[in-house]
């Protein structure tokens, strides 16, 4: 079954000089390859010369990232956009990498798929969502981005095509090295087309909202609660100075399975029907509070320590919208000011309780040095060899994911 959307085929390819701004640089000339073939051509001729690119989709994601070296041009793929298979019987989809995410879920959706992707932004991309690893509230259920991929058509950084992975798991050589690619942002090489696998759609849903003490015990039961087999996503949100936290909540399943789940809810919390859309609109949300808070936090850690790490941000004054299924903590800054200091003390913590902490958005003064992902133990050096060999001259997002390199 083929779905080409019309945005990608047949496309000239397009250069404008609409500037892009990044952390640490920008860049005014901007290509728009419509194929494959065009976008392998203009990464070969930018390798040649050594001049470095930054690579884009949606453009959802560009502030998360360290501070660029300088970029001679910017290569999006928004052009690169369609469904070349979709195949119902096996559940799985064939998009090239500037298709929309939420074009693809309503494709997918009208015969009763879903596809495993949450990401913020209505832009988002499918090659952007790869390459950022970026989740929302759904990664509850969906789990990781990488768990989607079967996988992917590269262009690597001297413009050479390649493949990893395909449309079955089974025997399929290379799908470990998707998991590579997910979650580099378009570091090591550039997102093409993807295979990704669905999931059906659940039977029932039910989106609920509520209000709830915000004491440590209260707390503990909204992540004991979180456990329910029906949750989709299950979300505590709360500022230091409210007197309450709001949950809300998003459950799929058959009648039964979600019926036993509400009641079992009902006997802890009082929640209330909300819009069906309300999971979607607090995700595009924690994504937008750039424009209100200077600095956005994302830790993950180990869920027995999830309360621990609770407090510690609550503490320094940070506004919390944390996923209790995934350990995950989604924090903005509040009216405390913190410094560089403080957030690699966070960052620390998070470490000690079994995880990790990156910094989403950071404003430009007192933190240039401050690196966004960190180093996860044992990774950094890892990082950096990779980047040297999939990308030795360094023209691929350079500085943005591994900084310096």
């Amino acid at each position: 079954m083929s779905l080409r959307a019309e945005s990608g085929a047949g496309r000239a390819a397009a250069q404008g000089t609409a500037r892009i701004d990044v952390p640490g640089a920008s860049v005014e000339r901007i290509h728009r390859p419509a194929d494959v073939a065009e976008l392998a051509a203009l990464l070969a001729e930018r390798h040649a010369k050594s001049e470095a690119v930054l690579v884009c989709g949606g453009r959802t994601r560009l502030a998360f990232a360290n501070r660029a070296r300088p970029l001679a041009a910017a290569i999006s793929l928004e052009a690169l956009s369609g469904v070349d298979v979709f195949e119902p019987d096996e559940g799985v989809v064939h998009a090239l990498a500037g298709t929309p995410v939420r074009t693809l879920q309503q494709i997918v959706a009208a015969e009763g798929w879903e596809l495993p992707l949450d990401p913020p932004g209505d832009t988002a991309t499918i090659g952007g969502t790869i390459a950022s690893a970026a989740t929302g509230p759904r990664a509850h259920a969906f789990g990781r981005v990488a768990d989607a991929v079967l996988g992917l058509e590269l262009v690597g950084a001297d413009g050479t095509p390649s493949k990893c992975g395909g449309r079955v798991v089974k025997n399929v050589t290379g799908y470990d090295m998707a998991k590579l690619y997910t979650g580099s942002f378009g570091s090591l090489g550039v997102v093409a087309g993807a295979w990704l696998r669905l999931r059906p759609q659940p039977a029932q849903r039910a989106v609920l909202s509520g209000a709830a003490p915000r004491d440590g015990a209260r707390f503990e039961r909204a992540r004991e609660s979180a456990r329910s087999a029906s949750a989709r996503a299950f979300v505590w949100n709360e500022s230091p100075t409210d007197a309450h936290a709001e949950l809300l909540v998003e459950l799929g399943s058959g009648e039964a399975g979600l019926l036993h789940d509400r009641e079992r809810l009902a006997r802890d919390f009082v929640l209330e029907p909300a819009a069906p859309d309300a999971v979607d609109r607090l995700r595009d949300a924690r994504a937008e509070a750039a424009s209100r808070h200077p600095i956005g936090l994302r830790a993950r850690v180990l869920a027995t320590r999830l309360g621990e790490m609770r407090e510690a941000l609550l503490a320094a004054g940070f506004e919390l919208s944390i996923d209790l299924g995934l350990g995950v903590l989604t924090a903005r800054s509040g009216e405390a000011p913190i410094d560089a200091e403080g957030l690699l003390r966070l960052r620390e913590r998070a470490i000690a309780c079994g995880g990790h902490a990156s910094f989403e958005w950071l404003p430009a003064a007192g933190f240039d040095a401050l690196d966004v992902f960190g180093e996860a133990p044992g990774t950094r050096a890892l990082a950096a060899e990779l980047k040297k060999r999939f990308d030795p001259r360094g023209i691929l997002n350079p500085g943005r994911f591994v900084m310096g390199s």
